[in-house]
């Protein structure tokens, strides 16, 4: 064979059409993708094509949700199987992606592959019932990246819950397939088993057993018995938002409702926003025209097709999607929840988890019968709408949320949560406990699924994050985490060791931050950063509030850029952040203002960073390419960010580089030894130990 060739193609590339075609010969096994799908994915460079001779022999479609690599597709030409080809890709993938965790695929039982995916490395993880029509065993496949440890409980919680209309539901049962229903039935495949939760309404009931043809109405009672979820709604809610809805349909069609098929239509969509779905899948053409742009403000309810379905869950697996730059000049608020705002809280009730309205506010003023024990913190956006509700508190020597909600309606949500997860770690350090248990018994499972990816693990009561505020060696973290792990009623799913490799040692950090691990091998860097950077970054030095925006504080991640010259850094790492003096209204000595993790280096040009990265930072790309060397600039991705309550001085600077034995400025990154770290960490030359940060908007951002 010749020599075989990878490559990320972009959305123009022909060679995407040869994906395709593949595509469709193999689709038996792998699905039918929307052509929409292919294009997406190659647009977010997630299309990796191996070629020999130019011809496209295979490829690999994924995702990169969280941190690891979904498998949408793997697939080979016919003429080139058995040849290793599969394996590759695989491998490639690995290397594109090491500092993932590593990759997830899903795939029938009865295919009986279990042999090829061991080949390839990958281990059962978890068994699912996938929603085709023969209900078929879907078994979720692992490989761990080289050096990582899985620390991430298996999860089957869905990323969307969607009704379906009378029509679709023809489209995914009636033998033979109706013309069009090819979009439908990639609802139903393998990849999106665990995914997609399809939901039959009190309505979807309705209309099915209005059906005159007892075969068919019996065929699809018996399909929504067994593949999907059956909702029940509020009834009175129900028929107020189907009363919303028509008032705002008409306001686009003044006659609205006409036909028996919009007065249907109008029911279906009150009753999906009441159940709880996302989102409404139809493929009739004069509702997705009617509702676009207007049923998400009115009902919270997104009126989708199919194929646009499948795109909107890959959006949602995209570690881009919780788009931290759509807060950037917002204003967004905490508050403590007063008695006169309770009533208005009432839309985080769970009615998709049949919580009733009484056992909500009982919950809530639970909490407030013991002021001052209990934090009920309510988070507004700018135009003042609750978005994020948060009970907390120590009880049981741990930090308990009885209660945490957020409007899943609102575009950054998902960031809204992560911030709020963050913070209650940090609430952890500083009520020196390191259990964190939300107990809330109707948590939403797009917040129980943020959890679980931010490290938390499932027991029969709680959702338990380990909060482990230790700095030392393998085994000093791991005793701590394993007697933390004992209180807290569950045992430890995986082992610290002395010199831990880079990757391992990194997860570990951030699952039990603030633990830092100093035998393994994750290197250690000082860099410096010139203040006006520092000052809308981490907000050191202080500025006006009004320099310092919203997103830095809720933003999951960030970005900095230096020149590619001088010492090369590797990622995954520790970052030490170094203040340089500075000059005019941002002078001051320098020092050592904080800590962060290190996600990723990349260096490119200006515009491919700043294309790649522009989402995450306050730089212009003008600014990328004042830092440009030769036409290439360094990107440095970094979270987990850590400011010191107590710098030290520049006399303590001095000392602690004597001690290390670094001396010089330092102009550039500087590697340092574990020890050194642990020395400025923990603040041994000044007595102070670094806590949370100065700065709770920023911390670990």
């Amino acid at each position: 064979m010749e020599e075989l060739e990878f490559e990320l193609i972009g959305a123009s590339d022909p060679r995407v059409l040869e994906a395709i075609a593949l595509g469709d010969k193999a689709r038996k096994t792998v699905g039918l993708l929307p052509r929409a799908a292919y294009a997406d994915a190659a647009r977010n460079k997630r299309l990796l094509v191996a070629s020999v001779d130019a011809e496209v022999i295979g490829y690999a479609l994924y995702g990169l949700p969280r941190n690891e690599v979904t498998l949408t597709h793997l697939v080979v030409n016919a003429s080139h199987r058995r040849q290793g080809i599969a394996r590759a890709l695989v491998e490639e993938i690995s290397k594109l992606y090491h500092t993932r965790s590593g990759i997830r695929a899903n795939c029938r039982k009865d295919y009986k592959l279990a042999d090829m995916w061991t080949s390839l490395g990958f281990h059962p993880r978890l068994e699912i019932k996938g929603r085709g029509a023969d209900r078929a065993t879907i078994v979720v496949w692992y490989r761990n990246n080289p050096g990582h440890v899985d620390l991430l409980t298996p999860d089957a919680s869905p990323l969307l819950r969607a009704a379906i209309d009378l029509n679709i539901l023809r489209d995914l049962h009636d033998r033979p397939g109706r013309k069009g229903a090819w979009e439908s039935l990639s609802l139903v495949e393998d990849h999106l088993a665990d995914k997609l939760q399809l939901i039959a309404t009190p309505q979807l009931y309705h209309e099915v057993t209005g059906i005159e043809d007892d075969q068919a109405r019996n065929r699809y009672l018996a399909a929504m018995a067994h593949g999907y979820i059956k909702a029940h709604g509020d009834r009175r809610r129900a028929a107020e938002l189907t009363r919303e809805w028509i008032e705002l349909a008409r306001t686009r069609q003044s006659s609205y409702p006409v036909t028996a098929q919009d007065h249907e239509d109008a029911k279906h969509l009150g009753d999906a926003a009441a159940c709880g779905a996302e989102v409404f899948v139809t493929r009739d053409e004069h509702l997705l025209q009617l509702a676009n742009g207007t049923a998400q403000a009115a009902l919270g309810i997104s009126v989708l097709r199919p194929a646009d379905v499948v795109l909107r869950i890959d959006e949602l697996t995209r570690p881009d999607s919780y788009r931290p730059s759509d807060l950037h000049g917002t204003g967004y608020s905490r508050h403590e929840v007063s008695a006169q705002s309770e009533d208005e809280l009432t839309t985080f009730q769970n009615v998709a988890e049949r919580e009733t309205k009484k056992a909500f506010l009982n919950a809530l003023l639970t909490a407030a019968t013991v002021p001052g024990h209990w934090n009920r913190t309510l988070i507004r956006d700018p135009e003042g709408r609750p978005v994020l509700l948060c009970v907390s508190g120590i009880a049981n020597e741990r930090l308990e949320v009885p209660l945490l909600r957020v409007d899943a309606r609102h575009p950054i949500s998902g960031t809204i949560v992560q911030h709020t997860l963050s913070d209650l770690r940090h609430q952890c350090r500083r009520h020196q406990t390191k259990i964190l248990a939300i107990t809330d018994p109707h948590l939403a499972a797009a917040v129980r699924r943020t959890a679980l990816t931010d490290g938390f693990t499932e027991t029969d009561s709680a959702l338990i994050a380990l909060v482990i505020d230790r700095v030392g060696p393998a085994s000093q973290v791991q005793a701590a985490a394993e007697e933390a792990a004992r209180r807290a009623g569950f045992r430890l799913s995986f082992a610290l060791r002395a010199e831990m490799g880079i990757f391992a040692a990194a997860e570990v950090e951030r699952t039990l931050w603030p633990a830092k691990v100093t035998d393994a091998q994750l290197p250690v860097y000082i860099l410096p950063i010139q203040p006006r950077w520092s000052t809308v970054l981490f907000d050191v030095p202080p500025t006006l509030p009004l320099f310092r925006t919203e997103d830095w504080g809720l933003g999951r991640e960030h970005v900095y850029y230096r020149s590619p010259n001088g010492p090369k850094l590797s990622a995954p790492a520790r970052l030490l952040w170094y203040k340089s003096q500075g000059t005019g209204t941002l002078k001051g000595p320098p020092s050592i203002i904080g800590c962060s993790l290190l996600e990723e280096v990349v260096v490119d040009t200006p515009v491919a960073l700043h294309t790649r990265f522009g989402r995450l930072g306050v730089w212009t790309q003008q600014d990328i390419f004042s830092a440009a060397k030769h036409g290439k600039a360094q990107a440095l991705r970094f979270t987990h960010t850590e400011i010191f309550d107590t710098p030290p001085s520049g006399d303590e600077i001095r000392k602690i580089f004597t001690k290390g034995g670094l001396s010089g400025t330092i102009q550039g990154p500087r590697r340092i030894s574990a020890e050194l770290f642990k020395t400025i960490y923990c603040g041994d030359v000044h007595g102070n130990r670094a806590t949370q940060a100065g700065h709770p908007a920023v911390a670990e951002a």
